[in-house]
């Protein structure tokens, strides 16, 4: 069995041993500073309001989401990037770029928060409305689920609100107004994201945790004892 393959296997076991009260021996991934890159897809709805005009009509949308960022140890990395969603109905789009931070609370889960820059375009009955501006928040939350050393899966939720500084209202047959608004968004999907480093860690009985970087023969014992544990503790036909 190759090493990749007995890895995978091994964190499969784990994931059947999750529910068991000893879990002092185990294997584990461990985050590393580098570059980090994701890009998903997924739905949800936006609505723009105005000071004055628009009929602020909640529209679903579809959702494509793509960030580029960098991992700082363990729990904190940096983003930028955006979302674009699309009513298809009304061809109604909303654009959404963004500047943040995303923290781990525990394991893989973490939640996100960015400030934003948004472009609007909304037709309405008889008109068609066109802004861009800011300033905005996304706040956000996302569980990594691992497929690979440095590729995951993600089901990942956003809401987004923010202001729209100037807004140009266009009723047809008439002259532009000028006006400002408001968007409010919901964005969810799943995304597939990329870690430059993700290596494996493995914690022994005794509570050592042995990095796979610094000590390839202790790592390869201490997840023979991982593999050997988990296979006593499966149910016995």
């Amino acid at each position: 069995m190759s090493h990749q393959s007995s890895r995978v296997m091994v964190v499969c076991l784990a994931a059947l041993a999750v529910a068991t009260p000893v879990r002092a021996q185990h294997l584990e991934y461990l985050r590393a500073s580098g570059g980090y890159s994701v890009v998903g897809f997924g739905g949800g709805n936006f609505k723009l309001t105005c000071d004055s005009g628009c009929t602020g009509d909640q529209r679903s949308a579809s959702d494509v989401v793509l960030l580029l960022g960098h991992q700082f140890g363990a729990r904190l990395r940096f983003e930028v990037g955006g979302h674009f969603q699309r009513n298809s109905e009304t061809s109604s789009i909303l654009s959404v770029g963004s500047v943040g931070f995303s923290y781990y609370l525990a394991g893989n889960l973490y939640v996100r928060g960015a400030g934003t820059w948004m472009h609007v375009d909304v037709p309405d009955t008889g008109a068609t409305n066109v802004g861009n501006g800011g300033p905005g928040f996304t706040v956000g939350a996302g569980y990594e689920l691992f497929v690979a050393d440095q590729v995951a899966l993600t089901p990942y939720a956003n809401y987004v609100s923010g202001s729209v500084s100037k807004v140009d209202r266009t009723v047809t047959g008439s002259a532009a107004v000028t006006t400002a608004g408001t968007v409010h968004a919901l964005n969810f999907g799943v995304s597939i994201g990329h870690s430059s480093r993700r290596p494996f860690v493995c914690v022994t009985a005794a509570g050592q945790r042995v990095d796979i970087r610094r000590n390839f023969d202790a790592y390869r014992s201490c997840e023979v004892e991982v593999v050997d544990r988990l296979f006593r503790r499966l149910p016995r036909r």
